[in-house]
């Protein structure tokens, strides 16, 4: 599926994934942009990128301290990224 085919939920965890396993190889790393600049980057509005790292917080998916972000619960993210 291309990405620009992919809902809003596909396309966070999809950068989310690209981050943790090819630029850090690790499962917690400093988001290198601002919101706005992640939003710009997988073609959404700040707000709903927002909304989505939120949710995913929420859900026990993420932990978000500032930029750093751990990512709990690999499998669930990577079943976000293969579903939608």
């Amino acid at each position: 599926m291309r990405q620009s085919q992919k809902n809003t939920y596909g396309r966070v965890a999809d950068a989310l994934i690209y981050f943790q396993r090819i630029i850090y190889e690790n499962p917690t790393f400093e988001m290198p942009f601002t919101r706005q600049e992640f939003a710009d980057l997988i073609g959404l509005s700040r707000e709903s990128a927002t909304r989505v790292l939120t949710k995913f917080k929420a859900d026990g998916i993420l932990s978000i301290d500032g930029r750093i972000i751990g990512i709990l619960k690999p499998e669930m993210l990577g079943q976000i990224s293969k579903h939608g």
